[in-house]
């Protein structure tokens, strides 16, 4: 069939870009030529089924002029380039061409220099498994175009050359059979989303896990990926169902605390869910109990606490010994009975026992031992006056010339 190039010029000119409703890009993310599909030929179709879009079957001819109208003026046009990205785009052709080098998702690799994206290898290959799946015993006309749906239902075939609105109204009959699905670009990010989900989920980081399986969703619409990630949101669902049972059957302070933090930590990261909802409603039950106001008020001075910790430690690692023995002895006395008390008590009596610093703070470490004398004798006071007295008297003899040995003196003179 050799036909003048003028009509398919006047075409391409003249009609809309595309019939089919395609997602707004960018001009910097939409791509220049066709990215033919590069696995086996089977696999297009399950990536199709998964993206729930039709395979596009473009079957080329070397050296027959209708074929090469085709290659030349429309596979490149960005109205057919745009209806692949919607699709699942095989390339077929028989015969081997020249290579170039092409830059594909970051690597360059050596394509085909007439299809482009794919070595001739692929094409051929695709080529073969096409013929025998569609054509075998048949007549094969060339060019050709075949929209199929992923159970390899044929819709529609495009044969000789047509403008790119032929193909688009050939594709727009296999959505309206299957539904709206994935274009390439929605299918990749939704891809990167679920990676991320399984990733935080694998890390028991419920929240991130659930918000991007939320994304993945969101993306998905009626494709594959959009059951798995409301699967995944089942099983999101289901761990935290299951912090929600450890949380509310905690008892002991220790087992309320780490239930409390869990909780807390897990509210901020399902906020605006409904998931952060029950969260919330587990967290005021367990503070509605005895022990859990008073762990939630311990929790409280604890965080009050955290800044005097962090500068204490800041000191420490600028050698500045005097500062940073000060703010562990605000935060051991002001935190007893919290593990950040502790756990200043701790580092403390690491300093107090390190030869090179005695001499440094000697009139530090006395001055702390007589105010923990102090406090410990004025907490006694009230209901246990006579062991009270004794301490203080204790505090007097040991540390005479401490700061609290004068307020001790006080107090055994009232």
């Amino acid at each position: 069939m050799h036909r003048s190039l003028l009509p398919l010029l006047f075409t391409l000119l003249l009609i809309p870009p595309c019939v089919v409703s395609l997602e707004a890009q960018s001009p910097l993310s939409q791509p220049t030529q066709a990215r033919w599909w590069r696995g086996k030929f089977a696999d297009a179709f399950k990536q199709a089924e998964l993206r729930n879009v039709p395979v596009l079957l473009v079957i080329i001819q070397d050296g027959e002029e209708a074929n090469e109208r085709v290659v030349e003026g429309v596979l490149s046009h960005k109205s057919f380039v745009a209806l692949t990205e919607q699709t699942v785009p095989v390339i077929c052709s028989r015969k081997d061409h020249d290579t170039k080098a092409q830059q594909i998702d970051g690597r360059t690799l050596h394509v085909c220099r007439k299809f482009g994206h794919v070595a001739c290898s692929t094409h051929r290959r695709q080529e073969a498994v096409m013929y025998t799946t569609f054509f075998a015993g048949k007549q094969l006309v060339t060019p050709q175009v075949i929209v199929v749906l992923p159970d390899e239902t044929v819709i529609d075939q495009v044969i000789d050359v047509a403008g790119p609105a032929s193909y688009a109204m050939a594709v727009k009959k296999a959505v309206k059979k299957i539904g709206g699905g994935l274009s390439r670009r929605d299918f990749t990010k939704a891809e990167v989303a679920l990676a991320s989900a399984k990733t935080a989920l694998a890390n028991n980081q419920l929240g991130p896990a659930w918000k991007h399986a939320e994304q993945v969703v969101s993306i998905g619409g009626k494709s594959g990926l959009a059951k798995t990630g409301e699967a995944l949101k089942l099983t999101i669902a289901e761990a935290v169902e299951r912090k929600l049972t450890s949380i509310t059957s905690a008892k002991s302070e220790g087992a309320v605390w780490s239930s409390l933090e869990m909780c807390q930590q897990l509210i901020k990261q399902m906020k605006g869910t409904s998931l952060g909802a029950k969260l919330k409603k587990a967290e005021r039950k367990l503070k509605s109990r005895k022990i859990g106001r008073t762990v939630a008020a311990k929790m409280k001075k604890q965080t009050r606490l955290m800044p005097r910790w962090t500068k204490a430690m800041a000191h420490l690692d600028r050698s500045d010994y005097r500062e940073g023995y000060r703010a562990l002895s605000f935060v051991a006395a002001k935190g007893i009975g919290i593990p950040i008390g502790q756990r200043a008590l701790v580092r403390l009596e690491d300093l107090e026992s390190d030869d090179d610093l005695k001499s440094i703070l000697k009139d530090l470490i006395l001055e702390r031992h007589a105010d923990t004398l102090l406090a410990k004798a004025r907490s006694l006071m009230t209901k246990q006056e006579r062991e009270a007295r004794a301490l203080l008297q204790v505090l007097l003899k040991k540390y005479p010339s401490s700061s609290a040995a004068k307020r001790a003196q006080r107090l055994l003179n009232d």
